[in-house]
């Protein structure tokens, strides 16, 4: 009964403290933002910038890498030590 009752004060206690005054956002960017296009529009316009090469063959692995590691986390494991060393850590 008195720990309820020093609980129910302290939490009354601090309702009645007001908040504090910490000002707005502090960024530093004023640039408005993007305007979001279907992607349909920006394919048909050519608006998409190239990928070169080395880019190209980083995203393939990297596609791959993850495509790998979603299939092992889909498969079932109880074993957690089993998992990380089928993911490679």
């Amino acid at each position: 009964m008195m720990r309820t009752a020093l609980i129910s004060f302290f939490v009354l206690l601090a309702g009645c403290g007001g908040w504090p005054d910490v000002g707005g956002p502090t960024s530093s960017v004023t640039q408005d933002w993007p305007v979001l296009r279907p992607i349909d529009s920006l394919l048909t316009e050519g608006a998409l910038p190239a990928a070169s090469e080395e880019e190209a063959d980083r995203l393939a692995r990297r596609a791959a890498a993850l495509e790998t590691r979603a299939r092992v986390l889909r498969g079932s494991t109880t074993d957690m030590e089993a998992l990380r060393a089928r993911l490679g850590r």
